[in-house]
């Protein structure tokens, strides 16, 4: 029993691993596929070159040279955009991430950039309205700055001020006056002769005002009676109202509250 008991227990475990497999996986060594490059000459930079070289070295006019620069550009443009396929979900040649409908989206927009026409942001009717009105509000505001420093009424103001400080000076009228400060001091006093001129003063007549007096007096009565007999018709039609009946003590009037106005 004793030496069972000395003897070291041993402790053997074992896991179950998957041998390892000799077949090696085979791994992908396909190259991803480039986006193919734009020929230099289809580019917008590429057409400048060209037509600059013709420009340079050629008899071409520069008027005829910019003409061709413009229509070789819008024929690119239209070749890029005639060799873009419909969209279509089942076909991914189409989508935007295709190597070749990749590079033709690039090369259209850098052309349409280059001929000015990327279109511009769209406004949405909030932003048009207070575009509009900040517009009008400024336009209002200059008109009225324009008219209060040099409007006629403005201008005349300040004539006629610079004419009185001479005067007040002892100085002549037109001391100090610039030729068309004298113009318009002319010209007011021209205005002023015509204005003078054609002013016709209202022939007073006596009699017919005695007479327009009578007639507001007699108007005054009458709305004078009006106003009183229609106190007075009001006070009889409530005492009319007021007065007891005689059937308030009888039936279901005795419990009614009695009417006051």
């Amino acid at each position: 029993m004793e030496d069972k008991k000395n003897e070291k227990l041993e402790i053997t475990t074992s896991l179950n691993l998957p041998k390892t497999s000799n077949v090696k996986k085979k791994i992908s060594t396909a190259k991803p596929i480039k986006e193919k490059n734009t020929y230099f000459f289809d580019k917008p930079e590429g057409i400048d070159h060209l037509t600059k070289t013709l420009h340079d070295y050629t008899e071409i006019e520069p008027g005829e040279a910019k003409l061709l620069n413009k229509e070789m550009k819008l024929g690119v443009l239209k070749h890029e955009i005639d060799g873009l396929k419909p969209f279509d979900n089942f076909d991914k040649t189409t989508y935007p991430s295709d190597p070749e409908t990749r590079r033709r989206l690039k090369n259209i927009s850098s052309i349409e950039k280059d001929l000015g026409y990327v279109p511009k942001p769209t406004k949405s009717v909030a932003q048009t309205n207070r575009e509009e009105f900040l517009k009008k509000k400024k336009d209002r505001e200059f008109k009225i700055h324009m008219e209060k420093e040099y409007g006629k009424k403005a201008i005349n103001q300040r004539n006629l001020k610079a004419q009185y400080q001479n005067k007040k000076a002892g100085k002549d009228r037109y001391d100090g006056f610039a030729s068309h400060d004298l113009i318009i001091a002319e010209v007011m006093k021209d205005e002023a002769k015509e204005k003078l001129k054609n002013f016709k003063p209202v022939n007073l007549d006596m009699g017919s005002i005695e007479s327009g007096m009578k007639e507001i007096e007699e108007t005054r009565k009458i709305l004078a009676d009006l106003k009183r007999n229609s106190n007075e018709a009001r006070e009889t039609y409530l005492r009319k109202l007021n007065e007891p009946d005689p059937m308030d003590d009888q039936g279901i009037g005795s419990i009614l509250p009695k009417r006051k106005y």
